[in-house]
């Protein structure tokens, strides 16, 4: 048996990876006299993040809150004749939080002035991990340039990202090393306009990026996680949403969602699409052969048992893209015609089950299917291309989450298949690019020279790649100091066998005369490759068309492609602050060295990008954000420096 296969194997006989991402609120509302008071309205409420969600006690008081994000709230209770309340509520874990509210009457001889609330500032004094959340009110009113690229404009709005063309992004030193955790399931092949279909952020309740001692449950590609809780319909009417609207450059959009259910069984759907003759960031002001179109839809299933003891859920993503790719100048007199389609689709069946009144257990398993083609035309210049791979993974992940004293421990694993299939051609199609008589004249690519008698260049290749991790972390409360300890294990075979041993650890100490949480992080870090064209990058073809001054350049890595898993030490310093009654203040400062640090390199103006290593790297800066209900800025300052030896 491979040892991924046993590693899973033995992580799901003892005690399973948590996967939950939301928890949930209930109670009952009782009155004066010890009975439950039905038909009385309740706000959770979070004035840093923006999430809001009311509901109504039923008949025998009770109410229940689905889907609440991890993170501390406000319960309000504001009904007529009767005292207010606003109740302090941390939702931690999956396991359902009891918040019972007892209602007193207002005295004859008192007097109630209803002024406008003072919200304080919302310190998480119990953790060391440094991120931004972002509700869907916010989600709701962001401004972004396109649909299409509308969750990279919200990511790219926290601390820490550099923006890249066409949505792509840097983070703290990473190149497009990020990855999205949807209720539970990891993905981290790349996501945007460019390689896939972009995530719709109208699906989210929910986000959380975290950008500073990612915790030891996070694996793969940790530059960046960003931690998405997807709609529910569960317990809320049936509503829905329809939108469009237009702009220059005949840029046209549109969707719908609807969504609702009773206390046991919610769906929520949602389908959107958008047009444009602008479609990705042009080559040159003229904005030449540009025109795309995406569409994207989503589904969620949901079922809660009475209890909510148990509870099941099923979603689907899945999205088509197709553009032009961007003309310069000489490639639209020529009448280059090259067009990509992209189409994904993306399963995950996960299910929490409450062991007691402090441990729950989560379970998902997942697929995910992923396919990019470039179609050359006849007119293309200076290189004619052909590129049609296929970028699947499908597995499972558990956990086993449980309270003991002042300790929340988890413990887990997961084990994916990543199935890999890639075929490239291209051909040089302008005499000028390789000439033989010029000074950069490379003799490995004279066989592929279609103006001198060469054929066209054919790579074909497939291969199955796993991925198997375990972890076990704790969250240590004693006093004011908090201490996020963790262990991770990390082993992957694609494109070569790769494991890690990986501490986390994190302290968060909060001085409460001054309302400020001091933290610190050391994080080992192992961020497997990205798996886009990874077969070719890293095989003996693509090696014999390095230049033989390369080959023969052992600073330049003597033409080797192998592409290794990027190890780091990654530091962290911080603080929160409350300013005045309202603003928070977040700053970081933080500095990683890496070995073999990952990029990109582009063939030509294609958009074919193929991953590519360095042998070292350096990577330091600061970060900060201040924040009030419903509002916030950032800014960032950072400095990257990689070993000018490059494996290419």
């Amino acid at each position: 048996m491979p040892a991924g296969i046993l590693l899973f194997v033995l992580i799901a006989v003892a005690v399973p990876a948590s996967a939950a991402t939301s928890g949930s609120v209930k109670g009952r509302v009782f009155g004066p006299d010890g009975q439950g008071m039905p038909a009385v309205t309740l706000q959770l409420r979070n004035d840093i993040t923006g999430f809001k969600a009311d509901t109504t006690s039923g008949p025998d008081g009770s109410y229940q809150f689905f889907n609440v994000p991890f993170n501390p709230y406000v319960l309000h209770v504001d009904t007529q004749s009767f005292q207010p309340i606003h109740r302090a509520v941390e939702v931690r874990s999956a396991v359902p939080l009891q918040v019972d509210i007892n209602l007193k009457l207002i005295g004859i001889s008192e007097s109630v002035t209803v002024t406008a609330e003072q919200t304080s500032a919302q310190l998480e004094t119990d953790s060391s991990t440094s991120h931004v959340d972002v509700d869907k009110s916010y989600i709701a009113r962001a401004p972004a340039t396109v649909s299409s690229r509308a969750m990279e404009e919200l990511i790219t709005a926290t601390p820490g990202f550099a923006k890249d063309e066409n949505g792509r992004y840097h983070f703290q030193g990473f190149h497009s090393q990020g990855q999205f955790v949807i209720d539970g399931q990891t993905v981290s092949d790349q996501t945007g306009v460019t390689f896939s279909n972009s995530i719709d952020p109208g699906i989210a309740q929910s986000l959380e990026v975290i950008y500073g001692n990612v915790p030891a449950e996070y694996g793969e590609k940790i530059g960046a996680v960003i931690n998405l809780a997807t709609k529910s319909g569960l317990s809320s009417p049936f509503h829905g949403d329809v939108y469009g609207g237009g702009a220059r450059y005949a840029t046209y959009e549109g969707g719908a969602s609807l969504g609702g259910g009773s206390r046991r069984f919610g769906a929520y759907a949602s389908v959107n699409g958008s047009w444009s003759d602008r479609f990705l960031d042009p080559v040159n002001p003229d904005n030449l052969h540009n025109h795309g179109n995406t569409q994207r839809g989503f589904l969620r299933l949901d079922y809660a048992g009475d209890d909510l003891k148990d509870q099941v859920r099923f979603t689907a993503l899945a999205g088509q893209t197709r553009r032009d790719v961007p003309n310069t100048y000489s490639q639209d007199a020529a009448g280059q015609d090259e067009r990509v389609e992209s189409r994904d689709q993306n399963y995950n069946l996960g299910w929490t089950h409450v062991l007691g009144p402090k441990a729950t257990f989560d379970a998902n398993a997942f697929a995910r299917r992923s396919r990019f083609e470039l179609f050359p035309s006849p007119n293309d210049t200076p290189v004619t291309a052909l590129s049609d791979r296929t970028l699947d993974n499908y597995g499972a992940n558990a956990a086993v989450s449980w309270r003991i004293g002042n300790h929340e421990l988890k413990i887990g694993g997961v084990y994916k298949r990543f199935p890999i299939d890639e075929r490239f051609r291209f051909g040089l199609t302008d005499p000028g690019l390789n000439d033989p008589d010029s000074d950069g004249y490379n003799p490995d690519l004279a066989p592929y020279d279609l103006t001198r008698g060469g054929t066209l260049f054919e790579f074909q290749g497939k291969r199955t790649g796993n991925y198997a991790a375990a972890y076990i972390q704790d969250s240590l409360h004693y006093g004011s100091l908090t201490a996020n300890l963790g262990l991770r294990y990390d082993h992957n075979d694609l494109p070569t066998t790769e494991s890690q041993v990986e501490p986390r650890v994190g302290l968060a100490y909060f001085i409460q005369s001054t309302r400020t949480v001091l933290r610190a992080s050391y994080n080992r870090i192992f961020v497997t490759p990205e798996y886009e064209n990874i077969l070719f990058g890293s095989s003996a073809q693509a090696a014999s068309l390095v230049p033989p001054v390369v080959k023969d350049s052992r600073e330049l890595g003597g033409g080797v492609l192998l592409n290794r898993s990027e190890r780091q030490n990654a530091y962290t310093v911080g603080l929160q602050q409350a300013v005045g009654g309202k603003l928070r203040l977040d700053v970081d400062f933080w500095w990683r060295r890496a070995t073999f640090p990952a990029d990109q390199d582009q063939f030509e103006n294609t958009g074919i990008v193929f991953p590519i290593t360095f042998t070292s790297g350096r990577h330091n800066g600061w970060d900060s954000t201040c924040r009030r209900p419903s509002a916030a800025s950032s800014s960032t300052r950072a400095r990257s420096t990689p070993s000018p030896a490059a494996r290419s």
